[in-house]
């Protein structure tokens, strides 16, 4: 009985002592101190292991082409091209009156002997003035001073039966009181081919208000079998 006893009171003491040290032990820690008001709090930036790793997924989004509008002319209009003005060409008036004697005869020209109308000298048409051996005719027409003409005919020298001493044949133009306007060059078997048409052609200006047109033989003792036609004069 007194065995038990002594191990009781044993067992309170070590409790007892146990709960001593507790209690110094907590007396000795002193309380935690508050933090200044005025300091500020900073937050933990986290750490590169807590930023959690995110893996790619694919993306699922579909891509939509770009429409390129291509313009398709569906226009069947023809161009019609601009009409294009027709210049009506201005008639060629001969001055003269009868300059192809396609009468027949040698009307409105005057005739001062020599010449006769024969189809074997025209050079167009029916009719052309025949030469035997010289001979001059001539027809006046209306002109105004100041105006530019041209003058043409055709004479062919069919035979030279005497070679002149000077000059020849003669197509020419002078005004109303003789003054010369214009001629052609002397014609002979020289400068003109026998049997061959020449071609007369030469300009002159107008002093009077009507002019005169010759064809002759002018020349020194020659003597011409010829033909001449187409005589013209028009306005320039």
């Amino acid at each position: 009985m007194r065995r038990y006893c002594y191990s009781t009171s044993r067992a309170v003491s070590l409790l007892l002592g146990a709960a001593l040290v507790t209690a110094c032990a907590s007396a000795a820690t002193p309380p935690p101190t508050a933090a200044p008001s005025d300091t500020p709090l900073v937050a933990a930036s986290p750490t590169a292991s807590a930023v959690p790793t995110q893996t790619p997924r694919p993306s699922t989004a579909t891509l939509t082409p770009t429409l390129t509008a291509t313009i398709t002319s569906t226009s069947t209009d023809t161009l019609t091209p601009t009409d294009t003005a027709t210049l009506t060409p201005t008639p060629v008036v001969n001055l003269l009156v009868n300059g192809g004697f396609e009468t027949g005869n040698l009307s409105s020209w005057e005739d001062l002997g020599g010449l006769t109308i024969s189809s074997a000298a025209a050079f167009s048409g029916s009719y052309g003035a025949q030469m035997e051996t010289g001979g001059r005719i001539f027809q006046v027409f209306k002109t105004r001073a100041g105006a530019a003409y041209s003058v043409s005919a055709r004479v062919r020298i069919d035979e030279e039966i005497v070679t002149p001493e000077w000059g020849g044949l003669l197509v020419s133009v002078t005004s109303w009181e003789w003054q010369q306007l214009g001629t052609s060059p002397f014609l002979t078997a020289a400068n003109a081919p026998l049997g061959q048409w020449t071609r007369i052609s030469f300009s002159f200006v107008a002093v009077t208000d009507r002019s005169r047109l010759e064809f002759q033989n002018f020349s020194g003792s020659g003597q011409f079998r010829a033909s001449a036609d187409a005589f013209a004069v028009t306005a320039k």
